[in-house]
């Protein structure tokens, strides 16, 4: 719920101490949203699924992204906490990657 409000604040609701301004378009981002802003919002996030990089955002800090000839393996820097890793199972799993269990040498993978 908090990050709904969170793209709420920073995309739809305009701002006294802006001038009127959405925190995004004082800070120069102008995603093009139209009449129905909540609507094309939902919209954009839903186009953007399939760039796993935007949708692990911070997360992509943890991991190692090597992209080969014909596939993207992606491995684990190191310990991280449970949430995160479930986190990252989801946006990688949900932008086509196959985990591949081979012990030591684990990693996520998406074929190009």
């Amino acid at each position: 719920m908090f990050d709904g409000y969170q793209m709420y604040h920073n995309y739809l609701r305009p701002l006294m101490a802006l001038d009127g301004s959405t925190p995004a378009e004082a800070s120069g981002i102008d995603l093009e949203l139209g009449h129905d802003k909540i609507k094309d919002l939902i919209t954009k996030s839903v186009e953007s699924k399939g760039n796993f990089a935007i949708q692990l955002g911070k997360r992509i800090e943890k991991v190692n992204i090597v992209n080969e000839k014909d596939s993207i393996k992606i491995t684990c820097k190191g310990w991280m906490e449970k949430q995160t890793w479930r986190e990252i199972n989801d946006i990688l799993k949900l932008s086509g990657f196959n985990w591949l269990s081979n012990g030591k040498d684990s990693c996520w993978l998406k074929l190009s």
